[in-house]
């Protein structure tokens, strides 16, 4: 609804399988998924990718707060129930 383009993969496995075949502006992932977690996902984008906005979607809070602490590798953290006024206010807010 706000112009972006937008591709979704089944499970993380199958996200970092598309994000090897082209570039993505912003990656948007769950900490909590079955196989590969959002915290790995968002460090081996950050390690392939430096400039892709990270975004991470948790119910999780201070879990994911103190990892990103000790290494900052997640650049927005949204919490859930998902604020779609707060996710669309980030990815407005984005430098990419």
């Amino acid at each position: 609804r706000e112009g972006h383009s937008v591709v979704t993969a089944l499970n993380g496995e199958a996200g970092l399988g598309v994000l090897a075949r082209e570039p993505f502006d912003i990656v948007i992932t769950d900490f909590n998924m079955p196989g590969i977690s959002g915290w790995d996902i968002a460090h081996r984008v950050k390690r392939e990718s430096p400039d892709t906005l990270t975004i991470v979607l948790t119910g999780w809070g201070t879990t994911i707060e103190e990892l990103n602490r000790c290494e900052p590798i997640v650049d927005h953290l949204i919490f859930k129930p998902i604020n779609f006024k707060e996710l669309s206010s980030v990815i407005a807010g984005a430098k990419y």
